[in-house]
């Protein structure tokens, strides 16, 4: 039996489009499954009253760079000169204490330290130049 190529090519062809059809509808079905299931996780979630991780990222107000300057200030006050690496566990301690996330803290450490009120030597120490009016009541 001789079968040109282009003969095997069509019947190969053939057989193939039932196949991606019956993938197409499998693979819808396992959508729906899928979504079903996670709509079931999502009620069981709610009823457990367990928060998930978005929710309680939301819960809690951002730290900003000028709350960031305030806790610099009180703590350099409080204990003069802090290395770098101090004054952040202090500050981030306090911060977290004080109910904030401590998402975006990096950027805004750069701007607080950026201040002129504070001036960090070749040791990376931080030195409290010139207290600002005082502190937010919600910090002290």
């Amino acid at each position: 039996m001789n079968v040109s190529l282009n003969d095997a090519r069509q019947l190969l062809e053939s057989q193939l489009a039932p196949l991606d059809e019956h993938v197409a509808r499998l693979e819808s079905e396992l959508a729906e499954v899928t979504e079903s299931r996670n709509r079931m996780r999502a009620a069981l979630t709610a009823l457990a009253g367990t928060p998930d991780k978005a929710k309680s990222r939301t819960d809690r107000p951002n730290i900003d760079a000028n709350l960031l300057v305030q806790l610099f200030e009180q703590f350099l006050r409080d204990n003069g000169s802090l290395s770098v690496a101090d004054l952040d566990g202090l500050v981030r301690a306090k911060a977290k204490e004080l109910g904030y996330s401590l998402a975006g803290y990096g950027p805004c450490k750069k701007s607080a330290l950026n201040n002129p009120q504070f001036e960090k030597d070749a040791e990376s120490r931080v030195t409290l130049r010139q207290p600002s009016c005082g502190l937010r009541p919600e910090v002290a």
